[in-house]
């Protein structure tokens, strides 16, 4: 699996926009999955659970992109040729 530019092929708003405005703007996308929780470690020793999301979009010219969010912010974006 490639790792994709900055932008991922996706419009630039796509990519750095609040979950809910990032569908609105760019669509729904293929399929949203649930991944599970990631205990983070704050700066002063506490922890929390932030949600762990994968979306793909595509196919957009054969290519497929992947975004990861924790905490509802982009952490990656990934891209892969056909299925």
């Amino acid at each position: 699996m490639a790792r994709a530019t900055p932008t991922g092929g996706l419009p630039a708003p796509c990519n750095w926009a609040p979950s809910k405005a990032r569908a609105r703007r760019c669509g729904e996308p293929v399929t949203r999955q649930f991944l599970g929780y990631r205990e983070v470690i704050d700066y002063y020793g506490g922890t929390t659970q932030v949600p762990i999301e994968e979306w793909s979009y595509g196919p957009r010219n054969g290519m497929y992109y992947y975004l990861r969010f924790e905490a509802n912010r982009l952490i990656t974006i990934e891209s892969k040729r056909g299925q």
